[in-house]
């Protein structure tokens, strides 16, 4: 490797999901990025996703594992799913000026199903909770991007299409002390992986990608709660994910990588009634990743330092919602602070250019990214009347991220801040009715990165044609050989659920 022209690098994983959603994610650049393992069901969905101001009836039972031994009565769900989002770009014929046209898209498909089901402990001072989640999500890729890579014979790559199934699960137990306000509970998640969205745009050109994996959670949760409506709850979790993949190519040796991530997460959240009627509410997140296998995905701009890697992040939150006649308002504001560090070390001794010896096992280079990125969710729901509710909502992110990178072999140091901003805004919208024990939840959300991005493109070149942006999550990725306009994600979902 020429470590004088490194200029960049990945710190994480490229398993853009927890199954509940708590994790903090790093990116450093617009990311297309579709939701995978979508298990919860949820009534604030529709309500651009507020999570802290305002709790969920449904929801906050499979975040929170201590939270499903609130619910009063048993139930099961079926919550089918489809999130996609697809791109037209045209691209020139490298022996002419004829355009070709490119097509790439990916789709998810999911059916998670539940059962919940209460239990009364010694004569009902106990009172225990179970939860079963099972589901089947398909991805289907496709990707007709035309790289020429022969100029004799002007050949271009077969297209990329991929259909894979994973397969997750979930199990949680939750036990109540009503007498003294606590409820404790546990939760273990487990998911097949056979596809990741994302990934095939970060091997541009490549014909097939092969993908197996495997993502492991444990959740330990507590929640405290008075007569007064005040909430005080706890989460801790641990994840341990893997990976691997191998991209096939027409025009070259196939390139293989493995992905691991050990976390650790904690998690407090509270809410308080105010004296004005409202409900305020405040969050407060840590985690810490170690990354010991990084992938080395290919861009010929840049050299990537590989693995090992650490990131550190925490996520601090404010929320209100107050009801005024049949109209709930809620806000969620939030920010974000991450640093991710990566090095890479060496396995023989290396001259540096001033003569000094860099020993084997000592560190080449060194990367530290800054992150700060700010969050908002702003929400309403109508009350129809007891049997219908109509929501909408609005939610953004903003990502500011400053680059610092350190060459142990030429000495050289290089800075930018910010390395590169830009925002990610949606819209959602839902409806809830109840026709006596059975309730119908349909939601929708369109997301999109904002064309008003800005970048520093001293490194990389985020304006120019082909290179605007990648797909993946939880990772810093160098850009893909694909470009993109304002592209789309649309997410619906119908929830369905019989309370007996």
């Amino acid at each position: 490797m020429n470590y004088k022209h490194i200029k960049s690098s990945l710190v994480a994983l490229a398993m853009p999901f927890l199954l509940w959603g708590q994790a903090i994610n790093v990116k450093t650049i617009p990311l297309i990025r579709i939701q995978q393992i979508i298990m919860a069901p949820s009534y604030n969905a529709g309500m651009g996703g507020i999570s802290i101001g305002l709790g969920d009836a449904l929801a906050d039972g499979f975040t929170n594992p201590a939270l499903l031994a609130l619910v009063e009565r048993n139930f099961s769900f079926a919550a089918p799913y489809q999130h996609s989002w697809t791109s037209r770009t045209g691209v020139f014929n490298p022996w002419g000026q004829v355009p070709v046209n490119t097509f790439q898209g990916s789709m998810v498909q999911g059916m998670p199903l539940d059962v919940v089901r209460r239990f009364e402990l010694r004569n009902g001072s106990i009172r225990a909770t179970a939860g079963l989640v099972l589901s089947m999500e398909q991805l289907r890729h496709r990707s007709l991007s035309l790289v020429f890579q022969d100029p004799d014979t002007r050949a271009w790559n077969r297209a990329l299409q991929l259909r894979r199934v994973n397969w997750p699960q979930s199990g949680m137990l939750a036990l109540q002390f009503p007498d003294k306000g606590i409820s404790v509970g546990i939760g273990v998640d487990r998911v097949i992986l056979k596809g990741v969205d994302g990934i095939p745009l970060l091997y541009p050109g490549a014909s097939e990608l092969v993908q197996d994996g495997a993502i492991g959670q444990y959740r330990l949760g507590i929640s405290l709660d008075r007569p007064n409506d005040e909430h005080l709850e706890f989460l801790l979790l641990h994840k341990r994910s893997r990976m691997e993949q191998i991209a096939h190519y027409d025009w070259q040796e196939s390139l293989y990588a493995q992905d691991e991530e050990i976390s650790w997460l904690l998690s407090a959240k509270g809410r308080k009634p105010l004296e004005t009627g409202a409900l305020a509410g405040i969050e407060l997140t840590l985690q810490r990743k170690w990354h010991p296998k990084i992938p080395d995905y290919p861009a010929p701009e840049i050299r990537i330092p590989r693995d090992p890697g650490i990131t550190n992040a925490g996520r601090m939150g404010l929320g209100i919602s107050n009801r005024s006649g049949k109209i709930l308002f809620a806000m969620d504001a939030a920010v974000e602070i991450i640093d991710s560090k990566t090095w890479g070390d060496t396995t023989a001794a290396v001259t540096a250019d001033n003569g000094s010896i860099i020993a084997a096992g000592e560190p080449l280079f060194s990367n530290d990214y800054f992150f700060v990125n700010t969050i908002l969710r702003v929400g309403a729901e109508y009350h129809v009347s007891e049997k219908l509710r109509l929501q909408g909502g609005w939610f953004t992110t903003m990502y500011s991220v400053d680059y610092y990178h350190k060459d142990f072999v030429t000495g050289e140091t290089i800075t930018a801040t910010p390395q590169n901003w830009w925002r990610e805004p949606g819209v959602t919208a839902g409806v809830v009715a109840r026709l006596g024990n059975l309730e119908w939840i349909f939601q929708t959300t369109r997301r999109r990165i904002a064309s008003d991005q800005q970048t520093d493109s001293r490194w990389w070149n985020f304006n120019s044609p082909g290179v605007r942006t990648a797909v993946a999550g939880d990772l810093l990725v160098p850009p893909t050989l694909t470009g993109f306009a304002d592209v789309p994600i649309v997410l619906y979902k119908l929830t369905l659920v019989y309370r007996l």
